[in-house]
């Protein structure tokens, strides 16, 4: 599902899905690989490149070519988690994965409709939202 629609389309078909690294129990960390008007586009990170920076006191990820670091994911878990006390009766729903334009390099705005359309179509839908 496409959050924020406002951005313009470019209504051809330019945008190719090639992988998707992300599995279960953290479907929604990894990396998506796309063929862009012919480009070879990365985004998001693998949850095994993160290490801790003790000097920036934060998480940061290794991508595997440093001088060409992967877009930032634009991606979120449209599914949901519901249940709880006093019965812990959990149940997860899998929903559409919502794409946020304001959250996708610019250079992408135009595109966002069929990275969505792609998306959505090639990668197993997420079931809680909490990796987020």
């Amino acid at each position: 599902m496409l959050v924020k629609k406002n951005k313009s389309s470019s209504g051809t078909s330019r945008v190719k899905f090639i992988s998707y690294t992300g599995k279960w129990p953290n479907l929604c960390t990894g990396i998506l690989t796309l063929e862009i008007d012919g480009e070879v586009c990365k985004f998001g990170h693998n949850l095994d490149t993160m290490t801790w920076d003790e000097k920036e006191k934060k998480w940061v990820y290794t991508d595997e070519d440093p001088q060409n670091p992967n877009y930032e994911p634009f991606w979120h878990s449209g599914g949901s988690v519901t249940g709880g006390p006093p019965d812990y009766d959990f149940r997860t729903h899998c929903g559409e994965w919502e794409i946020d334009v304001d959250e996708l390099d610019q250079k992408f705005w135009d595109v966002a409709s069929e990275i969505d359309d792609v998306f959505n179509a090639n990668v197993e839908w997420g079931c809680c939202g909490g990796c987020s």
